[in-house]
C-alpha cells in the first residue's frame, strides 16, 4: 500500500469544508422554501381565476390565462428540477457533517478499504461520482465534497431565479392584458 500523501494546510481544509457542508445545509432549504412559496403563491392566483372565469372572462380573455397557465407549467417543471437539486445538496451537506462526527470515532481506518466499500453503495452514475470525490480525498482535496455541494447550491439558486422569472412573466402576461 502506498503512503498517504502529505496533506498542507489540514486545517484550513478541514475549516473550509465545514463551513461549506454547514452553508449549504444552510441555504439549500431557504432556497427551496422561497421556490415553493412563489409556486404556491401564484398557483393559488391562478386558481382563482379559473374558478371564476365566467366573472373575469369581461375583463381578461381566455386565450391569456392560458398563455399565463403554460408559463406557470414551464415553471413547475423547473421548480421539480430545484427540489430535486434542493433534496441533494442538503441530504449530501447534512451526510458530510454526520460523516466527520462518525469517522471520528474510526480514527487509523483503512480509508482506501473505506472507500471501496463506499463505492458499492452507489448506482451508476453516482459510483462514478463517489470514486472520483473519493480520488481527490485521497490526494489530499479535502474541501473537494463540500465545494462541489456549495457549487450545486448556487445552481439551485439560478434554477430557483429562472422559477421566479417564469412566474413574474405569467404574472406580466395577465396584468398587460388588464
Amino acid at each position: 500500500m502506498d503512503d498517504p500523501p502529505k496533506i498542507e494546510f489540514v486545517k484550513e481544509k478541514l475549516l473550509v469544508s465545514d463551513v461549506f457542508a454547514h452553508s449549504a445545509a444552510n441555504l439549500s432549504p431557504a432556497i427551496d422554501s422561497f421556490a415553493s412559496w412563489i409556486l404556491g403563491g401564484f398557483g393559488a392566483g391562478l386558481a382563482l381565476l379559473l374558478a371564476n372565469l365566467d366573472k373575469v372572462q369581461h375583463f381578461i380573455d381566455v386565450s391569456t390565462i392560458r398563455r399565463a397557465g403554460l408559463l406557470f407549467l414551464a415553471a413547475i417543471v423547473v421548480g421539480i428540477v430545484e427540489k430535486l437539486l434542493a433534496l441533494v445538496v442538503t441530504t449530501a451537506s447534512r451526510n458530510f457533517a454526520a460523516g466527520r462526527t462518525i469517522g471520528a470515532k474510526f480514527e487509523g481506518i483503512d480509508i482506501q478499504a473505506y472507500f471501496r466499500e463506499a463505492e458499492k453503495g452507489f448506482f451508476i452514475p453516482a459510483r462514478w461520482l463517489a470514486a472520483r470525490s473519493f480520488k481527490k480525498l485521497l490526494s489530499g482535496d479535502l474541501a473537494a465534497m463540500p465545494r462541489a455541494i456549495i457549487r450545486l447550491a448556487q445552481v439551485q439558486i439560478w434554477i430557483a431565479l429562472a422559477e421566479a422569472a417564469l412566474i413574474v412573466r405569467a404574472i406580466y402576461t395577465i396584468v398587460h392584458a388588464l
